[in-house]
């Protein structure tokens, strides 16, 4: 794997709004289908909820600005200068 091309995948979707928009929306499909996946688990545990419920579970009652300023912009999305929005594809 070239490092080095991930890196320039990241910077180039620090300036290409095309780019980085459909990063976001690959990461919404994936946090969709692991909620997806979950859901199903949780059946099988007796302990059931829906995909939606799994979702509506993990987001923050803090704006994204003020968690980034708690985390200190820890994460390749601070490093490069945009943001992957949870459920903002």
């Amino acid at each position: 794997m070239s490092t080095e091309n991930i890196t320039a995948f990241l910077e180039k979707a620090r300036t290409d709004e095309t780019l980085s928009t459909r990063i976001a929306a690959a990461y919404a499909e994936v946090q969709a289908a692991t909620a997806r996946s979950l859901a199903e688990l949780s059946v099988a545990t007796g302990l059931p909820f829906t995909a939606e419920e799994f979702l509506a579970s993990q987001q923050s009652t803090l704006d994204d600005e003020s968690l980034e300023d708690i985390a200190g912009g820890v994460g390749p999305s601070h490093k490069y200068g945009f943001r992957v929005v949870p459920g903002r594809a």
